[in-house]
Parts: structure tokens; C-alpha cells; sequence
């Protein structure tokens, strides 16, 4: 992550946090992320620097100032003044580990060979809660090349109990013995 994704990124938290508004800015935020990324040929229009800087803010307030909070199309439109609007999903990575850090909250990535019910899902998170004793935010992955089992990545650290890894492990032992 770049100094300016760093700072922009604190800098809207702080604002957020000092107004108790983390979360709605959060949320929207990822809307806007989404936006973009589904949008690519926006993005490149916002950072066009032929384009007049009051054209290009003109753009942000048509499409974003009925759905998102005063403060996050501020931010938008200093983000194109400042010619770093190509960094906002940094931005808003930032602030969501900002964000997780004060609240306790943790990522999750489960991985199966098939996709997990409800109920699976929340075994996973009320183990991992506990062990962590964070909250548990849970991302879920199909891998099909695991034959069965779990592989759960959480702070940096995984637990891979899949059947994939057991029979590799058992591969080396056999060819160590040899």
C-alpha cells in the first residue's frame, strides 16, 4: 500500500470514527469500490487531467451525491483534485483495516470442496471467534482440487486440514523413508 493510500485512507477513518460513522462510510464506500471496478472507463475519465478539475468533481457529485454521505464525496472529489483517484480502493482498504483493527474484527477465508451451509458457516465463525477472540468476518472459497476437508487463512495464519495436503505430507514421508 502506497504512503498516499495510507494517509488518505487514516485520514478519512479518523473523520468517520470522530463522527461515529465508520460503518455507513464503509458501506458505501465499497459501493463506490464496486462501482469503479465494474466501471473501469469511469475511473479513467475521473483521472483525465485535460478534463477541467470542475468537470471531472461534476462527474462525482451527478453519480454519487444521492447515495453516499457528504463526507465520502468530499473525499472522491479531493482524491481527483490531488490526482490520486486511481487509489481510492487503497484508500478504502486502509480505512476497512482501520476499521477491523478497533473494532476486533477479523477476516476469515474458508475454503472447501463445496460451497458451506449456514449452519457450517457459523460453526466456522463461532470456532474461529473464540480461538482469535475477534469477531469473525467469513470469506468463502470452492477449491475442488482439495478432494475434502477445510483450509481456514485468518491473521496470517492458516490451518490446512484438507485431504489435498494430508495425502502430499504423506507423499514426502514415504519418499523421505526411501
Amino acid at each position: 500500500m502506497t504512503n498516499f493510500a495510507n494517509e488518505y485512507g487514516d485520514g478519512l477513518y479518523i473523520l468517520a470514527r470522530d463522527e461515529r460513522l465508520e460503518w455507513k462510510i464503509l458501506d458505501q464506500a465499497e459501493l463506490v469500490e464496486k462501482c469503479f471496478r465494474d466501471n473501469p472507463d469511469f475511473l479513467t475519465l475521473l483521472d483525465i487531467r485535460t478534463i477541467p478539475l470542475q468537470e471531472r468533481e461534476d462527474v462525482i457529485r451527478k453519480a454519487f451525491e444521492d447515495s453516499v454521505h457528504l463526507y465520502l464525496l468530499n473525499f472522491l472529489m479531493l482524491l481527483v483534485k490531488r490526482g490520486g483517484i486511481r487509489e481510492f480502493s487503497a484508500c478504502i482498504q486502509r480505512f476497512r483495516d482501520d476499521y477491523y483493527r478497533d473494532n476486533h474484527i477479523s477476516l476469515a477465508t474458508v475454503t472447501t470442496v463445496r460451497p458451506l451451509t449456514d449452519a457450517q458457516k457459523q460453526k466456522i465463525k463461532e470456532k474461529l471467534s473464540q480461538v482469535t477472540g475477534r469477531k469473525i468476518i467469513l470469506s468463502e472459497r470452492v477449491d475442488r482440487s482439495l478432494i475434502g476437508g477445510i483450509r481456514v487463512d485468518v491473521e496470517g495464519r492458516r490451518i490446512d486440514n484438507t485431504i489435498k495436503t494430508r495425502m502430499e505430507l504423506l507423499r514426502r514421508s514415504l519418499h523421505a523413508d526411501v
